[in-house]
């Protein structure tokens, strides 16, 4: 039998929740400020009074058996019966509130008064089931219980009461409609469960035989699983770490009852990549309900109307927002019964019960067993799925591409905010919104004041303390506008995600952050809340999870990806290459320079390095540069002496699903000649995609990938020299290198597969460097000339032509 709690809160959440998507949530730690008032509150409460006492109790069906939980913010024992307090700290105009009846009350907060009648249902319950246990005389419960909703006003603390009074039958009766609803959609979950673990045994490995290397990976991933562990798995490109992870991972749910796996990427080919994974498990007898979450911008309905602003979460605009909680239910009853829920089935689902598809999403991933979704949703403070993530649980975290963290991570605990959107917000605003207009006014004076100390981009270890009230203020206005229903601009809505996001990483300031404060160029200027070490942030949310699997064919060197993602911990699988060392040849050639100084000089020679490779045997080939500048240099020569022999394909700044698919399928079509595509490292086709057999015959990797320079990298390199005297490797040597090898990966993925690898670059023959290739990816050779290169390469392939012959 599944074991499911459920809160008070979440239960009263799940049966009230009707009306239009709200737009608003809290900007700052409103928890925490909530939780103060509540603080405040109990202690001036008479001497008799229980604070925060807990409730708790059990309903059984045939699949689960369901614990009800929650605290009592205020238990007072009187004569005449029980007194149940519930506190709630509030921006609703107490005005408004002293004029309501109770019915009117009743209609605007059901859930208050739902909440405090499940707390008194509670209480009767636990007097009928362990009478031992109640910390008043047991008669008061047989008399009736008085209700008690105490609103208090952030700002200033004021209170209003309202009471009402239900006989313990009223209370049970209402705990019954309500438990029973739940129950029922829990029992459907339950059910669900029990045939799906009924399918875990006789599911089979969906491939004839392990390759090399991928047994081991698959019983140490069983035993971290086993174990609650957290484990990095580095192991080259092709030896299956997607299946390899999954196959164990969903093998455990069957001892798991309730876990949920989530499968985390960075980008979207990583989420395809385990959707065809899951359809080839699924032909070989897998149950399992799997769901991929799409960002908000991406599968908005209305994301076209906008020009390419965010459109905003307004039932007044958005009917797929209006009335979406009434509507919903219906959908999800619907959704139940499919097993595959992809983008595609997601929006099909949204559209014909007209609600928001990205809501959907969330609502349907409850039911589900495997959500694919990016790694923000279980890490960024700012969009992290809440209705999971507010406590560790039973999950499963698949970290795709483990390496990609670093750099997303930092992005995702960092925030920016410029005076150019405070000045454009403030003549907006001016007219129809005069408080929020002047709060406009006094962020574009504090830019100013700032501006006039600054002579350059300046770091600094604290935040312009200034910041937090304006914001705040701003904020708190714009909840209460929308609130009011009152008509706000599209810039405003803009400003407000801003503002949101600001205040959220300003909670979480610490010596792990340095503040870049940007000169005025022009009319504008910048803050940004730049974290420099996002290790902390990411262990806490790999702590969320029971256990860890994060994975890799780049985690090069090791102690660095470990020391940023998770403080140094976690154990660590290294595996070899499964692939016949003579099914490929690297060769490196130092004799040409990279540095920026060089490129125009080089520019033709390196060209003519890449028209070389993919004459010498005819097939597609990729190019991968450290920058659009760069790739558009080398081009220019490209298509000048190669023009007429080659295909000559190059990755734009701006491609969208649809032309990167264009892209990818140059590859499936055979033609004469070959295809040289000309990509940037670390950019689309620069990891997760596979190209196998006689897909791609090579790659070539201009240049050691190092990040542009810049002073967001030298604030990195600062901060990691003053601590641990590795500031240049951490800031730009091994991101590099991580976008090198990722590159290099795309040739060899199979153990048929054959292909060059080219590295260009006299960086690349200096020890640091030589000591960061992984055995697989070293160089075979070094090249001192072009008529070097083709002889090499034309050995190679003459050698494979005698393989296949013999």
């Amino acid at each position: 039998m599944e074991h499911v709690t459920v809160s008070v809160r979440e239960l009263v959440s799940f049966f009230f929740c009707e009306g239009d998507i709200s737009l608003t949530g809290p900007a700052g730690p409103v928890l925490e400020e909530g939780v103060r008032i509540h603080g405040e509150l109990q202690k001036d409460r008479p001497g008799e009074y229980i604070p925060e006492y807990p409730v708790a109790t059990v309903k059984e069906g045939e699949y689960v058996r369901l614990k009800i939980q929650g605290r009592i913010d205020g238990l007072i024992p009187e004569a005449q019966g029980l007194v149940i307090e519930e506190i709630k700290s509030t921006s609703f105009p107490l005005e408004a509130l002293e004029e309501m009846n109770i019915p009117e009350a009743q209609a605007a907060f059901p859930e208050h008064w739902a909440q405090a009648k499940l707390y008194g249902a509670l209480l009767i319950r636990m007097g009928a089931q362990d009478p031992a246990g109640i910390p008043f005389p047991l008669e008061l419960l047989s008399r009736p219980v008085t209700l008690r909703l105490l609103y208090a006003e952030r700002l200033s603390g004021e209170t209003v009461e309202m009471e009402q009074t239900f006989t313990s039958d009223d209370l049970t009766d209402f705990f019954n409609v309500i438990t029973d609803g739940y129950l029922e959609w829990a029992e459907s979950i339950g059910e669900w469960q029990h045939i799906r673990s009924r399918s875990l045994p006789s599911i089979r490995f969906p491939f004839p035989a392990y390759r090399p290397g991928q047994e081991v990976l698959i019983r140490e991933a069983e035993e971290a699983i086993t174990n609650s562990g957290m484990l990095y798995i580095h192991a080259p490109t092709g030896i299956g770490k997607t299946v390899g992870v999954l196959f164990p991972a969903i093998k455990s749910l069957k001892e798991a009852h309730g876990r949920k796996i989530f499968y985390l990427t960075a980008k979207s080919s990583g989420k395809e990549i385990a959707e065809k994974t899951l359809s080839l498990l699924r032909d070989r007898g897998l149950r399992l309900k799997s769901i991929t979450l799409t960002a908000k911008s991406r599968i908005c309905f209305l994301r076209n109307e906008f020009e390419g602003e965010s459109p905003p979460c307004d039932p007044e605009i958005c009917p797929y927002a209006k009335g979406y909680y009434g509507k919903v239910k219906q959908a999800l009853k619907a959704v139940f019964d499919t097993e595959n829920l992809t983008r595609e089935v997601i929006e099909d689902y949204a559209r014909n019960y007209q609600v928001c598809p990205f809501e959907l999403s969330l609502d349907a991933s409850l039911a589900c067993d495997l959500i694919i979704c990016d790694y923000n949703y279980v890490f960024d403070p700012r969009v992290r799925l809440v209705r999971y993530f507010q406590k560790r649980g039973k999950y499963l975290f698949l970290v795709d591409e483990a390496h990609n963290l670093i750099d997303r991570g930092r992005s995702m605990f960092s925030a920016t905010i410029e005076k150019r959107d405070a000045m454009a917000l403030k003549k907006v605003l001016a007219a129809s919104h005069k408080p929020m207009a002047q709060r406009m006014g006094d962020l574009n004076s504090l830019f100013l004041a700032i501006g006039r100390e600054l002579r350059g981009p300046s770091f600094f270890r604290e935040y312009p303390e200034e910041l937090k009230p304006i914001l705040d203020d701003w904020v708190k206005m714009f909840d209460w506008n929308i609130k009011t229903r009152r008509h706000m601009p599209p810039e405003a809505y803009d400003f407000y995600y801003t503002a949101q996001a600001f205040l959220k990483v300003l909670s979480n300031y610490s010596e792990a952050y340095r503040t870049l404060i940007q000169p005025r160029t022009g009319r504008n200027m910048s803050i940004t809340l730049s974290c420099i070490d996002p290790s902390a942030f990411l262990l806490k949310g790999l702590k969320l999870a029971s256990s860890s699997l994060l994975f890799s064919a780049t985690l090069t060197p090791i102690d660095y990806h470990k020391n940023l993602i998770s403080a140094g911990k976690g154990a660590v699988l290294e595996l070899d290459s499964p692939f016949p060392k003579e099914h490929r040849r690297i060769i490196l050639d130092p004799t040409i320079s990279t540095l920026y100084r060089d490129r125009d000089r080089n520019g033709v020679h390196i060209a003519r390095r890449l028209g070389a490779m993919a004459l010498a045997r005819q097939g597609n080939y990729m190019a991968f540069f450290p920058s659009y500048a760069f790739l558009a240099q080398v081009e220019l020569h490209l298509r000048r002496e190669y023009g007429d022999r080659l295909r000559i394909e190059t990755q734009t700044r701006s491609m969208g699903d649809g032309e990167r698919s264009d892209f990818l399928s140059l590859f499936d079509n055979p033609r004469h000649t070959s295809l040289l595509a000309l990509s940037v490292m670390g950019g689309l086709f620069g990891e997760g995609i596979d190209l196998t057999g006689d897909k791609l015959k090579g790659a070539a990797v201009i240049g050691v990938g190092l990040p542009q320079l810049g002073p967001e990298r030298d604030i990195i390199k600062d901060y990691f020299d003053e601590h641990a005297n590795t500031g240049f490797d951490y800031a730009y040597t091994y991101p590099g290198f991580c976008k090198v090898l990722q590159a290099a990966g795309r040739v060899i993925r199979t153990e048929t597969d054959t292909g060059v690898i080219l590295y260009i670059g006299s960086r690349f023959s200096r020890p640091s460097y030589l000591d960061l290739f992984p055995g697989h990816m070293y160089p075979d050779c070094r090249v001192t000339s072009q008529d070097d290169m083709i002889s090499s390469l034309h050995e190679f392939w003459d050698s494979i032509e005698h393989k296949k012959s013999d």
